[in-house]
């Protein structure tokens, strides 16, 4: 038997727990709570980024997870097991590495728990791009057998160019040729470089206006020099 998924739309009409049974017999007891993505940072091809995906118990458990006070429009209304698996689908476009395990048990207070994925895009990676997490309670048990199965879709966004490059770019700009390279590689930081260009400019005209501060103008040249020797005429 597996459970349905507890969407939004029928809330009112389904139970706030439902009991499945494994295929050896052990029942669990399916509780709604709440997952979804934590927000996705915007991301830069060839820069690791840190996805997040939460369940929890209540709204304050998923903000206790995530540590900040996230939207709940975020968050669907999904049926949980205590143990939990959450993968996230390989996808051409990104480079995915988990780093806390696929299967977790949920945290005693507040029934609560968090998946973590390093992601990185790979070069051609531009725009809007969808990545997939499955999302499965669990039966109790060594045999990690799943009594749902359900996707949570989460939407990034990838910007060409990378960011770290972009700024040695700028810190090894040696001329206004390098600082407009470093511009192109990205309509975001071509402020920065505006800035950095600024400062340039303005370092060059205060050491202009104080090299000329430092010479003498050509009047008071000719007012400090002195007068011609007068030559006299001999008249034989």
């Amino acid at each position: 038997m597996r459970a349905a998924r507890a969407e939004i739309g029928g809330l009112a009409t389904e139970p706030a727990r439902q009991r499945v049974c494994s295929a050896d017999g052990r029942c669990v007891e399916l509780a709604k709570g709440l997952g979804g993505f934590s927000p996705p940072p915007d991301m830069w091809v060839g820069e690791p980024a840190t996805l997040e995906f939460v369940v929890g118990a209540s709204l304050p458990a998923v903000r206790r997870q995530v540590g900040t006070d996230v939207d709940a429009s975020r968050f669907q209304q999904v049926f949980m097991a205590r143990r939990m698996r959450v993968t996230l689908e390989e996808h051409p476009q990104f480079e995915i590495v988990g780093r806390n395990g696929e299967v977790k048990t949920l945290a005693s207070d507040m029934q609560r728990a968090s998946w973590r994925w390093t992601v990185k895009p790979r070069p051609g990676a531009e725009g809007s791009l969808q990545l997939v997490a499955k999302v499965e309670p669990l039966a109790d048990g060594a045999s990690a057998e799943a009594l749902d199965a359900y996707e949570e879709r989460v939407t990034v966004r990838v910007q060409v160019g990378t960011w770290n490059a972009l700024k040695t770019a700028l810190a090894n700009a040696r001329d206004l040729g390098d600082l407009v390279t470093a511009v192109s590689k990205s309509w975001e930081a071509s402020f920065v470089a505006l800035a950095a260009l600024l400062a340039a400019i303005g370092g060059f005209l205060a050491a202009l206006r104080a090299l000329r501060r430092g010479q003498p103008s050509p009047d008071k040249t000719a007012a400090a020099a002195p007068p011609a020797a007068a030559t006299t005429a001999t008249t034989k």
